[in-house]
């Protein structure tokens, strides 16, 4: 939901901000978009 309702911030990065250190995803690529938006991946 949160890819389809572009609530990234919300989701994705609540996690980051709450230290999580993995993050299963069905959508890997968007994923990995948005860290590296972040500058969280190389």
């Amino acid at each position: 939901m949160a890819v389809e309702e572009n609530k990234k911030d919300e989701s994705w990065g609540w996690l980051i901000n709450h230290k999580a250190n993995l993050i299963q995803t069905d959508r890997p690529k968007e994923l990995i978009e948005y860290l590296r938006a972040k500058n969280l991946h190389n």
